[in-house]
């Protein structure tokens, strides 16, 4: 508001919060003896500040920000309200509003930026910096104790440090067996949408714990030792709001106290990347999809998936032993244990009952037309005496 050109009977000014800018240094405890002694407001808060000339302002000048406080403005219909008396002539200052907090803010770190105002006005704390202060703590009673001036900011800084990004380190070297080797290259490599790998370790002790907490703790891996759905959602939730819309590996190391828990569910929305949260309001979260691993001391159910889904791996004194892809045993070792070969007697029945019953369904879904089945059976008896008839030399 430039009030040089405003008409004394059209000028009204009615703010709580307002800038003033003379073309002149001015000092700061004289001016606010000057405006206590003079006028009827009182100011509540206030900065103020010298600045030489720059681009801007080709000539020296004075900030002035005042605030009348809560429920109070300052009101007149002078135009000359603020002007500041000299010898020779008085200096209007530019007058400005302060519409909201936010630009109060901007205004206070304005004056701070060069030099130290006079004011009876706390710094603005820089946001990011803030959130730098607060995410180095280690835990969420030591960022309270070094940022919090307030009770009032209780909340705020216990929100922002949950909002803590996952801070991995550097990763250690270590000295994989075969089978973690093997593994932690494969998880390095881009994904495929359909293979779950499930390691079988009848014997245990063979350093699956000690796998999935590296890659948890260095490698950015969703980790969890349960799997019902509800879980795995809003775990996965709280992830992808620390780590962005990324979801790179997915490993649950299962106690043998799980086995009976249903899993499965979960491990296929999981490898389809398309996860429903039900809490709170509850929402659907897509991610592309993460490679999917399982540790676990017992084998699992192939029913609960389709039978090319499944690659599945026999884990012995730390190397894998014998491997099973959709199904069909495509390795074995020599050296497999013959308690073990026994144990996987359940999966390869669990193979052959899904075979079968694969062929059941494709004989029920047949057309019921007796002429269709004839003709079947007619080829068949063609096929039969071809097969009998002498080969020619």
């Amino acid at each position: 508001m430039n009030s040089n050109t405003t008409p004394e009977k059209a000028f009204r000014l009615q703010n709580r919060r307002l800038h003033l800018t003379y073309k002149t240094h001015i000092d700061g405890n004289s001016w606010l003896a000057w405006f206590e002694k003079n006028k009827k407001v009182e100011i509540c808060f206030y900065s103020i500040v010298q600045e030489s000339s720059d681009e801007n302002h080709p000539y020296d000048h004075t900030h002035i920000l005042i605030d009348a406080g809560y429920n109070k403005k300052f009101s007149t219909r002078c135009c000359r309200y603020f002007d500041w008396p000299t010898n020779s002539e008085n200096i209007h200052p530019n007058i400005k509003k302060v519409t909201s907090s936010k630009h109060w803010e901007n205004t206070v770190l304005y004056h701070y930026k060069e030099n130290t105002p006079l004011t009876n006005i706390e710094k603005p704390i820089d946001c990011k910096e803030q959130l730098k202060n607060i995410w180095k703590q280690d835990t969420v009673s030591d960022a309270l104790l070094a940022t919090c001036t307030s009770l009032k900011n209780v909340g705020g800084v216990i929100a922002a440090f949950n909002c803590k990004p996952s801070d991995y380190g550097i990763e250690p070297e270590v000295k994989w067996n075969s089978w973690q080797k093997d593994l932690y290259e494969e998880l390095n490599s881009t994904p495929d949408d359909r293979k779950i790998i499930w390691n079988y370790d009848p014997e245990g002790k063979n350093g699956k714990t000690f796998f999935a907490k590296h890659m948890g703790m260095y490698k950015g891996a969703f980790v969890s030792t349960k799997a019902n759905t509800y879980h795995v959602a809003t775990s996965i939730d709280e992830f992808i709001k620390k780590n962005g819309n990324t979801v790179l590996v997915v490993i649950f190391n299962f106690t043998r106290q799980q086995e009976v828990h249903n899993v499965y569910q979960a491990l296929e929305e999981l490898k389809d990347g398309l996860v429903t949260s039900e809490k709170y309001k509850g929402k659907t979260i897509f991610f592309n999809s993460p490679h999917v691993v399982v540790f676990a001391n017992y084998l699992p159910e192939i029913k609960h998936l389709t039978i090319d889904r499944w690659d599945i791996r026999i884990i012995q004194d730390e190397k894998i032993v014998k491997r099973y892809l959709a199904g069909e045993a495509v390795f074995e070792d020599p050296c497999i244990k013959p308690y073990i070969t026994k144990k996987l007697e359940i999966l390869d029945n669990q193979t052959k009952n899904n075979d079968d019953e694969k062929y059941e369904n494709f004989i029920n879904n047949l057309p019921n037309n007796t002429e269709f089945i004839n003709n079947i059976l007619k080829k068949k008896e063609v096929i039969e005496q071809r097969r009998q008839l002498p080969r020619a030399p």
